[in-house]
């Protein structure tokens, strides 16, 4: 997203898993430039209220959100606020199909040992983490935006590209990104985040 985007872009992290990614990749080069809900400025779901909140403060920049499937699925409707309150921002939904960080804690409990030798465990071991298949491009698309879909990681600059230009015309858009289930769970500073958040002893 850095790569593509304009450099005083305000970049808006929510989710679970996915803003553990950003958080450790994305590089701060302005003030004023990233909210997330990991720094406790709104709960799970808040970042598209939070880019379209953004656009209205900050008008002449480019606004983005990058989120989960499960956060996005909080408040998908406010795509439509966007298209109706002409609030052309960007954003990016990792789509890993499941409730990621919750599964991963499920299957950290049940049985870490095979989840850190094989990647996964059984479907029959999650409780309630899976999503159907859900084309969150089509859904901006149904209520007014713009709508991209990426699977292949190859591809994935040149239609964030297509995203951004679309933003610069006046349009809100949806990028639907499918990530690896697998490699999506293991973001590098996931256990050190976990240990964070822990409940205290006791």
């Amino acid at each position: 997203m850095q790569r593509v985007l304009p450099q005083d872009t305000v970049t808006v992290l929510d989710g679970g898993t996915t803003p553990v990614w950003g958080a450790l990749y994305h590089e701060a080069r302005r003030t004023h430039s990233i909210l997330s809900t990991l720094g406790k400025f709104g709960m799970l779901g808040a970042g598209v209220p939070q880019a379209l909140g953004a656009k209205v403060a900050a008008p002449d920049r480019f606004v983005a959100c990058l989120t989960g499937d499960g956060a996005f699925g909080f408040h998908p409707q406010e795509v439509e606020t966007a298209v109706r309150a002409g609030l052309p921002v960007l954003v990016v939904v990792a789509v890993d199909r499941a409730w990621g960080m919750v599964k991963t804690t499920q299957e950290m409990t049940i049985d870490s040992e095979t989840l850190f030798a094989q990647g996964k465990l059984p479907d029959e071991q999650h409780i309630n983490t899976d999503f159907s298949e859900i084309r969150y491009d089509l859904m901006a698309e149904s209520m007014g935006g713009k709508g991209l879909r990426v699977s292949a990681s190859d591809a994935l600059e040149a239609t964030l590209e297509q995203g951004r230009d679309l933003v610069e015309q006046g349009h809100p858009v949806v990028v639907h990104v499918d990530v690896d289930q697998v490699a999506h769970k293991f973001a590098p500073i996931l256990l050190t985040f976990k240990e964070m958040h822990a409940e205290p002893a006791g």
